[in-house]
């Protein structure tokens, strides 16, 4: 309940999913630390699994850690709306091929005499309107 609760954003989920991811840390670890005493008595068996572990609770440790950053929390408590809502019908985003600028374009209205708002490069390159045909307005 709670992890679904975390991955809502739900904010009365955010400490105690750190809690539990670090206790999946420490039982990562422990188990780490059992196939390590495995592999010194001689069992070669137990090595990858104490490799995985050991990548498993330091991942684990880490993400426990962004909790801490205040980004982080920001970044989990706000909405953050997709820009995608606020399209018109018939637009898309694309980026202008000089600048890279995000724009929202009608791709049935552009033309080769369209020009980025930023840059004032042209949206459309002269090949690609020669391949398809369309004139210079």
């Amino acid at each position: 309940m709670t992890w679904f609760a975390y991955r809502s954003r739900r904010n009365w989920a955010y400490w105690p999913a750190a809690l539990i991811i670090g206790l999946a840390s420490v039982l990562f670890f422990l188990l780490f630390l059992v196939n390590l005493y495995s592999v010194i008595q001689g069992a070669a068996g137990g090595l990858l699994f104490m490799l995985i572990m050991g990548y498993a609770s330091y991942s684990s440790f880490q993400r426990v850690r962004y909790h801490f950053s205040p980004l982080y929390r920001q970044g989990y408590s706000a909405f953050i709306p997709a820009p995608e809502t606020n399209l018109e019908d018939g637009e898309m985003l694309a980026a202008c091929p000089s600048c890279m600028a995000v724009l929202a374009i009608r791709p049935d209205l552009l033309s080769p005499s369209d020009n980025c708002p930023h840059c004032n490069k042209p949206l459309v390159s002269k090949d690609l309107a020669r391949r398809h045909g369309w004139e210079e307005e």
